[in-house]
């Protein structure tokens, strides 16, 4: 219900794209703006991962992931961070991108080693995590808003993650080149007004952990239905 209410929201602001007074394109506009060629086949309402599906995540078999800055919008570049978390300490964070940084392509790596150092933009040794397995944040004035969101107040969901579909993509000053599978851009809110354009990232080499319970009650719904199918064999 609260997925469905945020998508509502964001149809209905994208039209508006409105922030703290002064105009602001909508994360669909966001998204056009880095496809090569056209407008992207990703609808920014409809195509994110489902809340809970997007909450944390593992570096795959590279060993180290590329975040890259798409947009940081001006009202929150003094006090915004962006990073990962600790999926057992929330409180357990490396930062990646600090508020001053809003250029479109700027870019910082992460690898998370075996006794789980975390390593920043390939030799800086920025803490150490549990496991390899991570949560993106931002912090917003203090406030901090997690991919979890059973993490933020009342639960709400302040991330969207939208998965490349093959779409010719460019960031900043780099040559554009296929936003594939395993890229996803990053959508963050920062609590006012669930646009999900207040800070947006593309991050690469990654793939999606599904939490735990999701995890079993997917795995509830797979005995459910072998259930059905013994009851058919015997019937």
């Amino acid at each position: 219900m609260k997925k469905q209410l945020l998508k509502s929201a964001l149809v209905a602001l994208a039209g508006i794209g409105l922030l703290a007074g002064t105009a602001q394109a909508s994360l669909q506009d966001t998204l056009n703006g880095i496809t090569v060629g056209g407008n992207s086949s990703v609808n920014a309402a409809t195509d994110m991962l489902s809340d809970g599906t997007d909450s944390y995540w593992n570096i795959t078999a590279s060993g180290g992931s590329f975040a890259s800055m798409v947009l940081n919008i001006a009202g929150l570049a003094g006090g915004s961070t962006f990073g990962i978390y600790d999926s057992n300490n929330k409180d357990n964070f490396v930062q990646l991108f600090s508020g001053s940084q809003t250029t479109a392509g700027q870019k910082a790596t992460v690898s998370i080693l075996t006794d789980g150092t975390v390593v920043r933009n390939l030799t800086e040794q920025a803490g150490s995590f549990t496991s390899g397995t991570f949560g993106y944040y931002i912090n917003f004035n203090g406030v901090t808003y997690y991919s979890d969101s059973t993490l933020n107040q009342g639960g709400l969901d302040h991330m969207y993650a939208f998965r490349g579909t093959g779409d010719q993509v460019q960031i900043g000053a780099y040559q554009p080149g296929p936003w594939t599978v395993n890229e996803y851009v990053l959508a963050f809110e920062n609590g006012s007004n669930f646009d999900f354009n207040d800070l947006v990232v593309m991050v690469e080499s990654v793939d999606p952990v599904p939490e735990p319970t999701t995890m079993l009650l997917f795995g509830t719904g797979l005995l459910g239905l072998a259930g059905v199918a013994r009851r058919k064999r015997t019937n």
